[in-house]
Formats: C-alpha cells, structure tokens, sequence
C-alpha cells in the first residue's frame, strides 16, 4: 500500500483546475465596470504613457508598470471590459500555478493539494481575478518572491536573480515591495551563516538594483500616493490600532485584528454556513498557522523566517500606523499564511504515513517500488520499542485530525465562487447605454453624485461633452439662489442617472425627482437594478427657470 507520499503528483492539479474554471467563469460572466473601476479605467484610457506617472484623477492609485501594462492592452486591443480585466486574471492565474509549483518543489502531495487549494478558494483571489484593480498582482508577486527566497535559503544562492524579481515586482505590485525588505533580511543573514562576509556581499550588492527601480517608482508615483490627503482620510484609523492607544490596548487590537484579517483578505467567512462556523474556523486557521511556522523552523529556520517574519512586519507597519492592516491591502501576507498552512497540513499527511507504515530502513526504493523522496526532515529519533505503536497512534490521529479539519474549512468554500450572483445593485453599462441611445443634441445629463464616472466610461462619445453635471445635494453649504434653474437654461430634456447605494445619494436623488417634478411635461424610466436611476424627461416650455430652494453643487 502506498503512503500519502506516493499519491500521484498530479493531485494538486486538481484544487488548481477548480481555480482556473472559478476565475473564467467569473471573467466571463462580464459584468460592468463598478465605481473604483470606472475611475481607475477612465486614467487608463484618458491619459497616455507619460500621464500615468504622478498623480492619478478621481483620488486613484496604481503601481506605475500595473497602469503602463494596461495602457498598453487598452491601445492594442481596446477598451472592453474583457481587455481591461485581462491583465488581473493572468495574476490571479498565475498566483496558482505558483502556489503549485512551491508545492511539487518544497511540500509532499497533500500539503501541495492544501496549498493549491487555499488559494483556489480564496475570495480575494477569485475577486480581484475580474476586477480591473492591481490587488490580484500583489498575490502573485510576493508569492514568486517567496518561492525564490524559499530556494535561496535551501541552498540555491542566485541572489542576482532573486534582487532582478524584487526589481520588477517592485515596479507592479505594493505588497512586493513590503514583503521585498522581509524577505531580503532573511536571505543576507543565511548567507552570512552559510559563508560569512564574502557571501553576505553575494547576496547583498544586488540591492542597488531593486532600489534603482523603487527611487524611479518613487519618483514618478509612489510619492504623490503617499502624499494624498484622500488616502489617509479614507483609510483613517481603519487599518490602525486605536489612537493613543497604550501597549495592553494594541495587544488586544493585534488579537482582534486576527478575527478581521479571517474575513476580509483570507476570506475564510462562506455564507450561510453560519457564525459560529466562521469563529471556529478562523481560530483554527491561526492554530495551523503557528503549528507550520514551527514545522517550518524544523525544516529550514530560515523558512519560518520567511513566513512569520512578513506576518510580524505587517503588523508592526500598522501599529506605526504607515500601512493599514485591512482588506486588500493585507493581501500581500496571504501568501505566507497560506504556505504556513500547507507546511502543517503536510507534516499531519506525514505522521498519518507513518503510522500506517513506519518508514522502511536504509536508503533505497520502498517496498512497493516507489523511489522515497529526498530526506527534508530533522534527524529521526528512534523510540523505545513500548512507545512505538502509542506514538504512531497518536501521531495517526492527531495528522488524520488536522487534515479533515483543513478539509472541513475548504470545504463549504468551494460552492461560493459557482452560486448565481445576485443581481446588480446598478447596471452602469446598460443604464447609461439606454440614456445614450435615446440622447439628443442638447440634452442635460445630470448624475447623482458618485455616478458620474459610469456617464463618463460607458457615456464616451455618445453623450455630449461634459455630459456629467454633479448634482449634490449639501445642506450648510453655500450654494447660488437659482443654480438648478441656470443648470436647465436652454435644454429641452434631462437625462437623470444615478446609483442610490446610500442614503445621501438617495436623499440627492429625491431632492432633484422633487424640484424636476413641476417642469416635467413628460417622463420616461427604466430600471437597471434595484438601486438604480434612469429617467429622461421632457420639459415644459418656459419653467427651466424655476428656482429650488435646495443646495445644488454643479460642475
């Protein structure tokens, strides 16, 4: 009988075709572009080459080779929603081919099944993989950093290479280049203990490559980003512990911070399954966390290194309050979490071998013809004949336990990514394409603010220029006595879009509904969603100057 070792090593294929069939189901699924995406594609497509280096519009950001290599599919084959969510996909798909293949190199075949299939039912994963965002790049950048760092640290000391890759990553991906530095530690300080000064230099002198390559970064991008005023407001204390917050206090955010990262990037939350599934769930993933750092260390300390070390930097850039540790952007420690997992899962198959058959004497095939891998464990201990059979029964059970509790977290994970979508909120393309079809030189299209980013994607050459007149509703603020009636002045029609996802844009949206009211000859609607706003209507002649005692901002 063969061990869990010699199962064929094809099986991680498996996990891994799931993830391709999720992510092209999804990609094709082509839904439109919502908000963030509308306002990134719109700097994609308006600006060119040299315009995408500095400060983006819309209060966007973007590594600086993740814009270009967008820019570049957009001016080869268009600006379709498919071309634009093309460059997330090939990450995301690559981000599993990695994960297999630093499972077949460094893991047996069940702790590369795991592996493969943490990141094939990944919500972040599988959601970044059609959003026309950069997050998918950061999985896939650090996770080929972490696969090179991982075959440096065992002996394979191509340090040019591996500072080559942190220079590109660092061009296409944020969260490379927090993990770059991490990573960068480990691999010097192996080096050092493996050859002293001569092969620290080795490994050290290729850092002017990569820093090269973020001074450029930095220079033409990276510090309008740090330098928004938006970015800070809007992320907030979000990502950060509690302001003025004593050492006891940070702890118990560092704790509660574990409970937060299991939703939202890791996504260990399938709904309804249920609450308590979820809390069960998280903490067990923590446990197999800190289970494989210590297998890992095992193996190779410098890998521990690797893996907690990105986890600890993470938490200590949001304690410094520089990084937040929140949603997508704490992606880039998934990866580690991932192969610390796996590293778990792998050691449990291991123990269950061995009780189903001790390991066989000597060097050579095992009985059964299979060729035994090569050695990766510590020294093995041999036992008191009495203890044998209750430390392989214990071993038997507790690596059968751990692998069916992997098992049973993935497991209700695998129906999310082929349930129906619900049904969109808004349906920006199929909204504004209808005001567009029915447009009329000198008509108004007036958007509820936040909507006027769907008028100026999908509206682009079919609607009259500035098209978008933000209507926002603002009480205590300034406003011009009569601005919606000099806003109407010589227009027979007013295309009305919006999207009514909170109550200030529906408040906004009444308002205008209200003071339109009494001019309207006519009006025509249309649903796009159960959120949405679609009307044209037709004016009485001579009532546009009617005044509104709202607070109208138009631009």
């Amino acid at each position: 009988m063969r061990s869990l070792r010699g199962l064929p090593s094809l099986l991680p294929a498996i996990p891994f075709a799931f993830g391709l069939v999720a992510c092209l189901l999804r990609y094709v699924r082509n839904g439109p572009l919502w908000l963030d995406e509308q306002m990134i594609a719109r700097n994609i497509r308006d600006r060119g080459f040299a315009d995408l280096a500095g400060a983006l519009d819309f209060n966007q950001s973007a590594p600086l080779a993740w814009l270009w290599a967008e820019r570049a599919l957009v001016s080869l084959f268009g600006t379709s929603e498919l071309v634009l969510r093309a460059l997330p996909l090939a990450a995301s798909i690559g981000t599993l081919a990695l994960a297999w293949w630093l499972g077949r190199r460094w893991l047996g075949t069940v702790g590369a099944f795991a592996l493969v299939a943490l990141f094939a039912t990944n919500e972040s994963l599988l959601r970044y993989a059609t959003e026309v965002k950069q997050y998918s790049g950061d999985l896939f950048w650090t996770t080929l950093l972490l696969l090179l760092a991982m075959a440096v640290t065992a002996g394979e000391p191509r340090y040019l290479r591996w500072w080559l890759v942190a220079a590109v990553a660092c061009l296409f991906s944020m969260g490379a280049m927090l993990a770059t530095p991490v990573f960068a530690t480990v691999i010097v300080v192996t080096a050092w203990l493996r050859g002293r000064w001569r092969e620290a230099w080795r490994a050290t002198w290729p850092f002017v490559i990569w820093f090269g390559a973020f001074a450029v970064h930095y220079a033409l991008s990276l510090r309008h980003v740090l330098a928004s005023d938006y970015m800070a407001n809007f992320w907030g204390r979000r990502g950060y512990p509690p302001a003025s917050a004593g050492p006891r206090a940070i702890a118990e955010w560092c704790y509660d911070r574990l409970v937060v990262l299991a939703n939202d990037p890791l996504g260990l939350d399938a709904y309804g399954v249920g609450r308590e599934w979820f809390t069960l769930v998280g903490r067990t993933f923590w446990v197999l966390v800190l289970v494989g750092l210590v297998v890992a260390a095992v193996r190779r300390p410098a890998w521990a290194a690797l893996l907690g070390g990105v986890v600890a930097f993470g938490f200590a850039l949001a304690v410094a309050e520089l990084v937040p540790l929140y949603m997508r952007l704490a992606m880039w420690i998934i990866p580690s979490l991932f192969v610390a997992v796996a590293f778990t899962v792998d050691a449990a198959a291991a123990a269950v071998a061995w009780a189903v058959r001790p390991p066989a004497a000597g060097a050579g095939p095992a009985p059964d013809g299979v060729p035994q891998p090569p050695p990766v464990r510590a020294r093995r201990v041999t036992l008191p004949a009495r203890l044998r059979l209750p430390a392989r029964a214990g071993a038997g059970a507790a690596g059968a336990l751990t692998v069916l509790a992997i098992a049973a977290a993935v497991a209700p994970l695998t129906v999310v990514p082929f349930q129906r979508p619900a049904p969109p909120r808004v349906d920006y393309r199929a909204g504004v394409g209808w005001l567009a079809s029915a447009y009329q030189p000198g008509d108004l299209t007036i958007a509820v603010f936040g909507s006027q980013h769907a008028i100026g994607w999908y509206g682009e050459g079919r609607l009259e220029p500035h098209r978008a007149v933000i209507a926002d509703q603002a009480p205590g603020r300034a406003c011009t006595p009569g601005g919606l009636g000099a806003a109407l002045a010589g227009h027979r029609r007013v295309l009305l879009f919006g999207d009514l996802r909170d109550p200030y844009q529906r408040s906004t949206a009444a308002q205008l509904e209200a003071d339109l009211a009494p001019m309207a000859a006519h009006v025509e609607s249309a649903s796009f969603g159960w959120g949405s706003l679609a009307k044209i209507i037709e004016l009485k002649p001579g009532e546009p100057s009617r005044a509104s005692t709202a607070c109208y901002a138009f631009s």
